[in-house]
């Protein structure tokens, strides 16, 4: 494989990571949609899917570092920003059961595309 397409993977991995970093922390704080900060942080600490983020992200952030050590940061950043983006809506989706209209498709779409395009230069 090449070092680009290594990369390509490596930066595809990262945002799965941080993706699912998102949704475990969206499950943990749900169900408390009027807590404040400090409470919605005795709730996280306490559940086990708070502590998989955290792994998930930490992970993921040494993972980039790999990237950068190989990769143009103008070129990877917006990569990642963009799998992020699916990635994320698509979690939503499927593990959230959130719904995601058609602007928020084009959005995610133009994002998607903007990136590619500033990564390709």
């Amino acid at each position: 494989m090449s070092a680009r397409g290594l990369a390509l993977l490596e930066i595809l991995a990262v945002a799965l990571l941080l993706a699912a970093g998102q949704v475990l922390v969206k499950r943990v704080v749900s169900p408390e949609p009027g807590a404040t900060l400090l409470e919605l942080v005795k709730v996280a600490l306490g559940d086990w899917r708070f502590w998989l983020a955290v792994a998930c992200t930490a992970t993921g952030a040494l993972l980039w570092m790999r990237v950068l050590a190989t990769a143009a940061v103008s070129v990877a950043y917006p990569l990642l920003i963009g799998c992020s983006l699916v990635l994320v809506a698509l979690a939503g989706l499927a593990f959230l059961r959130e719904s995601l209209t058609a602007g928020v498709w084009l959005g995610v779409g133009l994002v998607l595309a903007g990136s590619v395009l500033i990564a390709r230069g």
